[in-house]
């Protein structure tokens, strides 16, 4: 099979809705923080305590990301006029640029806080690369990978899996590091991971912790 038949076969899968089971896909509760025990819970605005600069946040609800997802970085967080704000560069169809999150933005747009150990030069690290990205187009050449810092355009979790190679991580290599987490609303498969970081394939890194989401979805 090739490469352009396995993209074609692993788009259905994506665009073809396939509810995960124990997913809860249309409520925000205030149940919504995840560690290791599951026993931890806290209000919504701990999304914004609990971001550091350099984490990603996959959103499953928006435009284009309802259906395939979007993945965005985190560059820091602030309070404007007394809304807590998540700070983020992401890669979107005008072109990659900065923007914020707020807390219902966070709630609305389905979305998930994705951490791992980083060190304070990977994180910085990881801001830098998608600064050098800032103003340049959209890319929608969805079978191309790239981990340059000079490529010329880009799609959102290409970005968001590049500034993390570029840091040392690699989030994605086209074989065994997705874990099925049950996140997003349609069926991962195999093919999926030989094709592209696609959103789905780097919220389900094994290599990335769901550290706090728009539900209370156990994990």
């Amino acid at each position: 099979m090739n490469k352009i038949s396995k993209y074609i076969i692993a788009f259905a899968s994506v665009v073809i809705p396939s509810v995960a089971v124990g997913v809860t896909v249309n409520v925000c509760t205030n149940n919504n923080l995840h560690n290791k025990q599951n026993v931890s819970r806290f209000s919504l605005s701990q999304a914004y305590d609990l971001a550091k600069p350099g984490d990603l946040i996959y959103e499953g609800q928006g435009g284009f990301a309802t259906f395939v997802g979007h993945i965005v970085t985190v560059t820091g967080t602030e309070i404007i006029d007394g809304v807590k704000n998540i700070d983020i560069i992401e890669a979107t169809h005008i072109d990659v640029h900065y923007s914020t999150l707020t807390e219902s933005d966070f709630c609305n747009k389905h979305s998930y806080l994705l951490q791992t150990d980083l060190t304070d030069q990977q994180r910085d690290d990881v801001v830098y690369f998608n600064e050098q990205q800032l103003g340049k187009p959209y890319s929608y050449d969805y079978l191309k990978y790239s981990t340059d810092i000079s490529t010329k355009s880009w799609y959102c979790s290409e970005l968001g899996w590049a500034s993390y190679f570029y840091a040392g991580l690699n989030l994605w290599n086209g074989d065994d590091l997705l874990v099925n987490k049950g996140v997003t609303n349609y069926s991962l498969t195999e093919l999926e991971s030989l094709i592209a970081p696609a959103p789905s394939a780097i919220v389900n890194s094994s290599n990335l912790n769901i550290v706090y989401s728009y539900n209370n979805l156990s994990l």
